[in-house]
Formats: structure tokens, C-alpha cells, sequence
């Protein structure tokens, strides 16, 4: 019905022959001056199109239909009302009317779209019901003379791309796409939109990204193509594909703060924070106060070894952010980064404090390391021995634990300590790696090498162990 009353109210009036009727075209005997004749019929066309119209508005069907083929007899060599009728027996159902319509349409005007429409559809019904391929390059036909007919018809464009991705000639669907989108009048977006719409919910999203990959359509017209492309490669999981068409959203919306954060956001997803630094920076700078875009931004400058300036963005976040467990180890890294590092051995006690049940479990051994290793830098050696009391001996534990002694206590309780872990022949490659670091700042390289020589030369495995001990010695 809507469809039907949007084709009426659209009939255009001088295709009627409609002009303004002067008041006298008839004389006091009411005969009409032959010479006014045309003016007359074409009056009462005028007036049967209202009728129609008002037919239509009540749903009076057969009364429009009446009409309108009134107006045919009033004005046989009309086109633009046979179309219209074409358009209402088709919706009505009645397609013998609707082709005999439509064709009478296009004999007197072969440009009339609304009919070529029609009979593209009639020979599509056809061909779906026979798959006689005739008809299909029939109905692919018409919507190309609808298209040649009038370019500025964006209907005409998509119902043939359309119809020919939903047939699978996509890569013809494409190039029909392209055609509208450089001819003037149309959005350039349209087209596309179109037939990505029809490949997604074909489950053809790889096409789909394709299609809108190749588009030539630029400045601000691409931006829903872009928009609905950045979508498509986050429905694949394709992170750099995503980042690529943010990155040319952001260069003709370069105001718009969602889109910077969004940008920002995945930049960092990817690990790379150099590139994510401007656009947080201008999502910053667009909402001040936003404290997911600050902390987003704080995580960049974490990432390029910048804490001071991310401490600062962390301080300013409301304290119900401060207190969540990646802030707060985002802040310890931060305040690591500064050299503050008793601010960062608090931070990482009060996320140790602030873990419950099995993340607890897991986190605890390894924050409370880094912790130690922070008082440690502090010049705190009770601080650091307290942060790895509990912790389950290995040898790197162990090497931390001997600084901190070494440093309250002096070298001789450092190596008193450690003597007990080198007591087996040879001792473990870890221990033996411990001992040989600390002996080589204090002895040089030649005794460093006869010791680890004899140690060596002690194991079962001689180059099994030897390759155990260099491991540990790389890693410090």
C-alpha cells in the first residue's frame, strides 16, 4: 500500500500535460471552443489524478485503478500514467495488466523508468519460476535501459546490482557499483552499501571486505563505506585490516573523540603505542575528563618507557578507576618507569593486597619479585628480604635475596648465605651461574673460567650443563 501511494504522489504533473486551466475555456452555453479542447481533457486528467490519489489514500484499490485508466483514455499517447498503472496491477497482483501496462509505457517513452522497472521484475517472477535464462537477461535488460534511461535514479542502480550479486556475478555487481557511484547526482556510498548489505547477509563477509577494499570512493562520501569496513574486519578478528580503515576514517574525522579512542585503542592492540599516542592524545584533548580515553593514553605512554607523564594521567583518574588491579599495576610500571620506585614497591603491595582466591595464587610469587626488586633499587635491602620471605627458592630468587643481604649486610654474609646452594659437586647449573657472576666482579674472568671449568667437567652432563648455566647468566 505504501509503496503504491509513494508511486502516485509522485506522478508527475506536466508528464500529464497538466498546465493551468483558465477560467473561461467554456463559453456562457457551456460549450467547450474546440481550439480549448486539449486544455479541457487535460483538465479533467488533472482531476481523475486527484481522484486516484484519494482512492489510493482510503485504499480504494479498483476506484484508483478506475482512474487511472480513465487518464489513459483521456490522454492515449501519455506514458507516465500506463507506468503508473503497470506499478499498481503488479502490486494488485494482476500481471497480465501490469506487463501490458508497462510495455504500452515503454512503447510511448522508452525512457519511462517506473515501467522498465516493472517488466524487470515480471521477467524475474518469470525466470525464478523457469530459470530460462532469456528472461533473466531480460530483466537485467530493462534495469540497464532504467539506469542508461535516467543515471540519476538511485533505485534503478540497486535493484540491478542487486540482482546480479544475488545470482552470484558479484564482480559485474561491483563494476555496475562503480558506475553509479561516479555518476553525477548519486551518493557515491549508495551503491555499495547495497551490495556489501546483500554479500553480508549472504554470509560472503570476506567479499564483502573485498568490495569495499576496492572502492575508488574518497573524501567524505567514503565514510560509511569505511565505517562499515572497519566493522567487517573487527567481525573477522583482523585487527591490522581494522587499524587501516580507522586510520583513514580519522584522517576525515579527525574531531570525532569515539573514533580517536577506537583508533587509539587498537593501535595498542596491535603493540604498537608510538601510533597510538595521537589519536588518545586528541581523544584526550577532546574530552578532558573522560577517564577511559585518559587511561588509555596512560597505557600508551607506558608502552614507549614514558611514566612520569602516564603517572600523572593515573593520578587524575577518579579513585574507584585507581583501585581496579590493572590500573593499579599499570601505575606501579609507571612509577617504575619514573624511578620512583618506592612508589611503585607500595603500588604493587596494594594490588598484592587487593588479589583474593586463585589470581592471588597465580600473581602473588611473580608481583611480589618485582616488588622486591623495587625496594631493592630503593636502597630498602629489610623492605626486599620481607617481599620474598615465602617465596619458593630458585635461583633467581635466590640471586635477588643475596643482593639485598649484600647490601645491608656486607659481601662476607652475602657469600655466607649463598654457601649452602653450592655445598653439591657441581652444584646446580642456576646456583653455579650465581656464584660464577658474583666471582667474576670480584676476581676477573681467568678464575671465573677454571671455576666454572671444574664445575663443568664435574657433571654428568657436561654440555647440558654448560648450556644451563649460560641460560641463567643471559637472562641477568
Amino acid at each position: 500500500m505504501r509503496t503504491i501511494r509513494l508511486a502516485l504522489s509522485s506522478l508527475p504533473l506536466l508528464a500529464l500535460g497538466v498546465v493551468a486551466t483558465p477560467a473561461g475555456a467554456a463559453d456562457a452555453t457551456g460549450r467547450v471552443d474546440p481550439v480549448d479542447a486539449p486544455v479541457a481533457r487535460r483538465a479533467a486528467a488533472y482531476e481523475m489524478f486527484l481522484e486516484s490519489r484519494a482512492a489510493m489514500a482510503i485504499g480504494n484499490l479498483d476506484g484508483a485503478r478506475d482512474r487511472l485508466e480513465r487518464i489513459i483514455e483521456l490522454d492515449p499517447a501519455a506514458a507516465t500514467p500506463r507506468a503508473q498503472l503497470a506499478r499498481l496491477c503488479l502490486e494488485t497482483g494482476d500481471l497480465k495488466c501490469a506487463a501490458s501496462a508497462a510495455r504500452a509505457a515503454v512503447d510511448r517513452d522508452p525512457t519511462e523508468v517506473s515501467a522498465r522497472k516493472v517488466l524487470a521484475q515480471l521477467s524475474l517472477r518469470a525466470w525464478r519460476a523457469g530459470r530460462d535464462e532469456a528472461r533473466l537477461t531480460e530483466a537485467l535488460g530493462h534495469l540497464e535501459a532504467a539506469t542508461d534511461a535516467r543515471p540519476e535514479d538511485t533505485g534503478s542502480w540497486i535493484s540491478r546490482i542487486r540482482l546480479l550479486a544475488s545470482i552470484g556475478r558479484v564482480a559485474e555487481a561491483e563494476k555496475v557499483a562503480a558506475r553509479a557511484a561516479a555518476t553525477p547526482g548519486i551518493d557515491p556510498a549508495m551503491p555499495y552499501i547495497a551490495l556489501v548489505r546483500l554479500l553480508v547477509a549472504g554470509g560472503k563477509r570476506d567479499e564483502a571486505i573485498g568490495v569495499l577494499s576496492r572502492s575508488e570512493v574518497r573524501g567524505r562520501a567514503a565514510v560509511p563505506l569505511l565505517e562499515m569496513l572497519a566493522d567487517l574486519y573487527n567481525a573477522r578478528g583482523d585487527l591490522a585490516g581494522q587499524e587501516r580503515a580507522l586510520t583513514r576514517l580519522f584522517e576525515l574525522r579527525s574531531a570525532d573523540f569515539s573514533l580517536a579512542r577506537q583508533l587509539g585503542r587498537t593501535r595498542l592492540e596491535l603493540g604498537d603505542p608510538f601510533g597510538a599516542l595521537a589519536p588518545l592524545r586528541t581523544a584526550v584533548h577532546l574530552r578532558p575528563t573522560d577517564p577511559d580515553a585518559s587511561l588509555d593514553l596512560a597505557r600508551a605512554l607506558v608502552g614507549l618507557g614514558r611514566g612520569a607523564g602516564a603517572e600523572a594521567l593515573i593520578a587524575s583518574l577518579p579513585r574507584a578507576y585507581q583501585v581496579r588491579p590493572p590500573v593499579m599495576h599499570l601505575w606501579a610500571r609507571a612509577a617504575e618507569q619514573a624511578g620512583r620506585d618506592d612508589a611503585a614497591a607500595e603500588r604493587l603491595g596494594a594490588l598484592i593486597d587487593s588479589l583474593d582466591g586463585e589470581r592471588r595464587n597465580d600473581l602473588e610469587p611473580s608481583l611480589r619479585f618485582r616488588q622486591a626488586e623495587a625496594w631493592l633499587r630503593a636502597g630498602r635491602p629489610d623492605r626486599a628480604l620481607e617481599a620474598l620471605s615465602g617465596l619458593e627458592s630458585d635461583p633467581a630468587v635466590e640471586r635477588l635475596r643475596i643482593r639485598a643481604i649484600e647490601l645491608r649486610d656486607g659481601r662476607s654474609a652475602a657469600d655466607e648465605a649463598l654457601a649452602p646452594r653450592l655445598r653439591d659437586e657441581p652444584p646446580a647449573a642456576g646456583y653455579a651461574a650465581l656464584a660464577l657472576e658474583r666471582e667474576l666482579a670480584l676476581a676477573g674472568a681467568k678464575a671465573t673460567l677454571r671455576r666454572a671449568a671444574a664445575w663443568i667437567g664435574a657433571a654428568a652432563r657436561p654440555s647440558r650443563y654448560a648450556t644451563e648455566m649460560a641460560g641463567w647468566l643471559a637472562a641477568w
